[in-house]
């Protein structure tokens, strides 16, 4: 949607400075092509219903109550002396087709989810909403709206960090504060909603080029330095060095991925491709998956941001598996051992005897592979290999990419 969005406004000329500009762009064309009237208090009135409405988790609303959202809006945009009528600008949100109505009941919804949260986002960005006092699941998409318009000021930020901590390194693009003498406190209280270990400190060292060193340093209070001490510490911790303009939550994601990379190190040692003497492949595939499980959790453990193990967990997904093990078979690169597989809450692993039939796309695996393939990876390997690419799914794609 968002690309046939982008086209059909550059098609007409339109220059786009980001997303929330796609989406403010895209609906005054939906209102010009349908011919209904710019209300300047349309949006605003339309964001605050809908930041009304995701503070309890939905995006829809029946006729009664949408009216009575919608009336309650138009009274506080009236009260900061802009006048809003309410039936019209119910007709002229469900003309140019923002909102319509689904179902014998006719339950009023948004032309798409992702339009309540522009608009929800622009309202708390105005100041015609007040932000929510805790965000959910599900809110990440109003949150970066309101920091893309309006920018990532402390409030903002600080609510992200505690309620949605991966949407952080999203919104650090639109984080633009300067960084003040306030700033080390500022960073080492977003990098504390981030990082596991508590009594995060930060000390910040401005360099001659402007660019800006950071690092996590316990020996003091979090605190500006000068730069010759800065640069005895980075002889010995590690350091981040960001680009001029950079705010503080840019500092403190950037920390945090300098964390993250330390605990998500690949080992130097890999495990056998083939189970060891006397060991059945059923055997072999059982006990890495089981290590690799616990290594996992190990992971989750040293990696999660405070209070939210359980969302990186779901990322993951499982961690036992359900498989069948086929015999041995020979092609022009060699034998190799075929694997039908899925991961399950509970390990089950089975191997088939020779001449048996496998549906390799059957509920036993969506996946096929090789056993050499599954065990080329030690369990500590795998583990990493997956709690990346969760933190990545959840945060930025190759985010962590060194």
């Amino acid at each position: 949607m968002l690309f046939s969005m982008a086209l059909a406004l550059l098609d007409e000329g339109t220059k786009l400075a980001g997303k929330a500009e796609l989406y403010r762009a895209f609906l005054d064309q939906m209102a010009a092509r349908n011919g209904a009237p710019a209300l300047p208090a349309v949006r605003p009135a339309l964001g605050i219903v809908y930041a009304r409405l995701l503070n309890e988790g939905r995006r829809y609303a029946d006729t009664y109550e949408w009216h009575q959202l919608l009336a309650d809006a138009a009274s506080s945009l009236s009260a900061i002396g802009m006048p809003a009528d309410v039936q019209a600008m119910n007709d002229a949100a469900r003309r140019c087709g923002l909102i319509t109505s689904l179902g014998w009941d006719q339950t009023v919804v948004p032309l798409h989810d992702s339009f309540a949260d522009f608009l929800a986002g622009a309202a708390h960005a105005s100041g015609a909403a007040p932000l929510p006092r805790r965000l959910a699941t599900g809110d990440d998409q109003r949150i970066l709206f309101c920091a893309e318009i309006g920018g990532a000021d402390n409030a903002v930020a600080a609510l992200t960090a505690r309620d949605l901590p991966f949407t952080t390194v999203a919104m650090a693009a639109y984080d633009h504060r300067s960084l003040d003498e306030q700033a080390p406190e500022i960073v080492a209280s977003l990098l504390s909603c981030l990082i596991p270990k508590k009594d995060q400190t930060v000390v910040l060292s401005r360099l001659k080029d402007r660019r800006v060193l950071a690092l996590r340093y316990h020996g003091q209070a979090s605190d500006w330095i000068d730069n010759a001490a800065a640069l005895r510490l980075s002889q010995t911790i590690p350091a981040v060095v960001l680009d001029e303009g950079c705010g503080p939550l840019a500092v403190a994601t950037r920390l945090w991925r300098q964390c993250l990379l330390a605990e998500l190190r690949q080992p130097a040692t890999v495990s056998p491709k083939r189970p060891s003497t006397g060991q059945t492949t059923a055997d072999a595939l059982s006990a890495h998956t089981e290590k690799t499980a616990l290594k996992i959790r190990q992971l989750i453990g040293l990696v999660a941001p405070p209070g939210h193990a359980d969302r990186l967990t779901a990322q993951i997904g499982p961690l036992g598996l359900r498989a069948a093990i086929s015999p041995p078979e020979q092609d022009a690169l060699g034998t190799h051992i075929p694997v039908s597989y899925r991961y399950s809450d509970h390990t089950a692993i089975r191997e088939e005897s020779a001449g048996a039939t496998i549906d390799r796309d059957a509920a036993d695996g969506a996946h096929s592979t090789t056993l050499e393939h599954l065990l080329d990876s030690s369990p500590t390997a795998t583990a990493v290999q997956r709690v990346r690419k969760a933190l990545e799914a959840l945060t930025l794609h190759s985010w962590l990419t060194p």
